[in-house]
């Protein structure tokens, strides 16, 4: 091909709302690559990215450029996790929103559940029965502590117990259930889904279907039950014939166990799987006497998709509407030969200068930070800067330490858990992870990093340092007036920022730091270079248009940062309107209202997350996840178990279903009879 029409087949497009880079080899609105309409390539290839961003998927899905093509070769509607349809306007039963799906598909296809109900003289069977689960599964997290007599079994719990990757727990049942939990990684988590599935039965009155005890062929009652709920009758005879026979191996009274297997089958569809999900039996017990047949129904969890509101994540899918509305001025077209060398610059440099300067214009315009006498320092996102910095820093100061003396890390809890993690990951002579600034002693001479977040992620303070006499790095990733009021702009030695707080383009992964020190500049620059030689080209030429669009619009009609600010106040009156129901079971602290340059007024921030509270709770992170809700446990930053983090930056769907599950949970937990659901 000729440089002509290489620059023509290989182009693509960017819009903003897109994740990552897409491909228009040539054009769908026609074949003449927009010389018939006399445009040029750009812009055919923006009409192009505004025609797709225009397809209706509803408010409850999108449509890219790349997306997966549909029969008449365009790209189709890609919904949110709750939503099906040719445009995403039908939504599923007992969906929670986007969950995570990376461990849910990956882990979950070995999570099993063995059910089980004995008398002593079958402990050899169970036993038998326990080492071919353990045998399949190799390694375990949690195995469920059965209440029960029998010391054959328990000799049995406690010599599995000693296996470095069993612990055991107590069941959430009566001392007559008996249940053995096989869970897999990530244990914790998955126990859960168990825990509140036999809780919640109990709950709803189908605590009868646990309780049949031996079976007898010849029809005798079985030992217990059951309450049934309005409209389950018809429900399990609906299921009987197409789940009965596969997931039951029956043995012993057919009438029994067919009749337990569909009562099991039915909660199970209800409360664990969303519509189509299936099970598939791993081995039965064809060999017991059909006399006296203890019931074993054992079954693998091969999918488990929508099961819990990933609300940990920090992903801003919340600014997704603007940038739809942007999709044309937003959108970068990149030719197949564009940016193909490693250098930016003339003299060999990695970085943009032109998305430099427009950074400083960026930041004046808005006052958030002070730029003419530092040095911007692009990253792979913030979180890449974060190390680069700890080794600058660090190793400047170590000619003020001892050979063998690290520069101390420490921040103030509770702190972002990264910090912590990246820290360790590369402890090394240089510097070491030392805890939060409360462990360091008055009279600790060596030299130390503080991390000082502000605003504070996860409670969204506004921070300054702690400790006096050493290097701090001020990240302020959050420090946006659609997040929090500005009352001054920053001014810190080295500051740290990002793209996906400013914008909501997580996926671009861009940040950077501005630092005043040449010198620590230069070892943050060298860090960069010898790891990852310097950041993708694409992402910032994307950068670059996006913050040109921000500045555009900036104290106009359709500013970016009075759109977004908008959505997050909204939200928080609708969260603060349903913890009010709950009559302080749930709380999150006020922060009190100051004056914001930006916006020229007194107003109230609008957090990225809710830093909550648990005031009956003394794990809050595990009352929530009981209630259907994925958060970050307090004691990842370093402070309480009552507290967690909750993100309010997701999608509008994510958003509804986390409210909705906060309202039950809230609910529920005003009502003392109920209350031990989630205790």
């Amino acid at each position: 091909l000729t440089r002509k029409q290489w620059s023509h087949q290989g182009a693509g497009v960017l819009p903003a709302s897109s994740s990552s880079t897409h491909r228009c080899c040539r054009s769908r609105l026609g074949d003449d690559g927009g010389d018939g309409h006399r445009l040029s390539w750009a812009l055919r290839a923006a009409m192009e990215a505004e025609a797709v961003a225009a397809t209706d998927c509803s408010v409850h899905g999108r449509v890219y450029l790349d997306g997966a093509p549909g029969e008449d070769g365009r790209p189709g509607c890609e919904c949110n996790r709750c939503f099906v349809g040719p445009d995403c306007s039908r939504r599923t039963q007992n969906c929670t929103a986007d969950a995570e799906r990376t461990w849910i598909e990956e882990d979950a296809r070995v999570a099993s559940i063995l059910v089980t109900s004995m008398e002593e003289q079958f402990s050899d069977i169970i036993h038998c029965e326990v080492k071919k689960a353990l045998e399949l599964r190799h390694t375990y997290n949690f195995l469920t502590r059965l209440r029960d007599e029998f010391e054959p079994l328990r000799a049995q719990l406690q010599l599995l117990a000693r296996h470095p990757c069993v612990s055991l727990v107590d069941a959430p049942v009566e001392v007559c259930m008996r249940i053995l939990a096989f869970v897999s990684q990530p244990g914790a988590t998955l126990f859960s889904f168990g825990y509140s599935f036999f809780t919640f039965s109990i709950h709803c009155s189908f605590y009868g279907v646990f309780l049949y005890g031996t079976f007898y062929g010849d029809g005798d009652s079985a030992g217990g039950s059951h309450k049934s709920v309005d409209g389950s009758e018809r429900d399990v005879d609906a299921i009987t014939s197409t789940y009965s026979s596969r997931l039951c191996w029956l043995c012993g009274s057919d009438f029994y166990l067919v009749e337990f297997c569909t009562l099991l089958v039915y909660i199970v569809l209800l409360r664990l799987m969303d519509q189509g999900d299936s099970f598939g039996i791993i081995f039965g017990l064809s060999h017991v006497s059909s006399r006296i047949a203890p019931l074993r129904l054992y079954y693998n969890i091969n999918t488990i998709h929508n099961m819990i509101n990933m609300m940990c994540s920090a992903d801003p899918m919340f600014m997704e509407p603007y940038w739809m509305r942007h999709a044309a001025d937003s959108a970068v077209v990149v030719a197949g030969w564009h940016r193909m060398s490693y250098f930016a610059t003339d003299d060999d440099g990695y970085q943009s200068v032109e998305l430099e300067k427009h950074i400083r214009m960026l930041h004046k315009a808005v006052g958030n930070a002070i730029v003419d006498d530092k040095h911007v320092v692009f990253g792979t996102g913030s979180l890449r800067l974060v190390n680069a910095l700890v080794h600058a820093l660090s190793s400047r100061d170590t000619a003020s330490t001892t050979a063998t003396t690290p520069v101390s890390v420490v921040a103030t809890a509770p702190y972002y858990p990264a910090y912590r993690t990246q820290t360790m990951m590369f402890n090394g002579r240089e510097y070491k992870w030392a805890g939060t600034t409360a462990k360091r002693r008055s009279n600790d001479t060596t030299s130390f990093v503080e991390f000082v977040t502000s605003p504070n992620n996860p409670d969204f303070l506004l921070r300054k340092p702690v400790l006096h006499g050493g290097s701090v790095i001020a990240d302020h990733a959050f420090y946006w007036p659609h997040f929090t009021p500005i009352p001054a702009p920053a001014d810190e030695d080295v500051m740290l920022f990002s793209a996906s707080k400013l914008s909501g383009h997580a996926g671009s992964r861009f940040g950077w730091a501005l630092i005043r020190d040449a010198a620590v500049a230069a070892k943050v620059k060298a860090y960069l270079e010898e790891s990852s030689l310097g950041d993708s080209r694409d992402t910032q030429l994307r950068m670059l248009r996006i913050i040109k669009v921000i500045l555009a619009n900036i104290h106009g009609d359709d500013d970016i940062f009075a759109f977004a600010n908008g959505v997050m106040t909204a939200r928080w009156r609708r969260l603060d309107a349903v913890l009010a129901r709950g009559r302080g079971v749930v709380s999150v602290e006020k922060i009190p209202p100051q004056y914001c340059t930006y916006f020229k007024r007194v107003r109230e921030p609008a957090p990225a997350f809710a830093w909550v509270k648990c005031e009956k709770h003394h794990d809050c992170y595990e009352a929530l996840l009981k209630a259907g809700i994925i958060t970050q446990p307090g004691i990842e930053s370093e402070d309480s178990s009552r507290y967690t983090r909750v993100s309010l930056v997701k999608t509008q769907d994510d958003f509804d279903v986390l409210l909705e599950r906060l309202t039950d949970l809230v609910v529920v937990t005003t009502d003392e009879k109920q209350y031990s659901y989630y205790a």
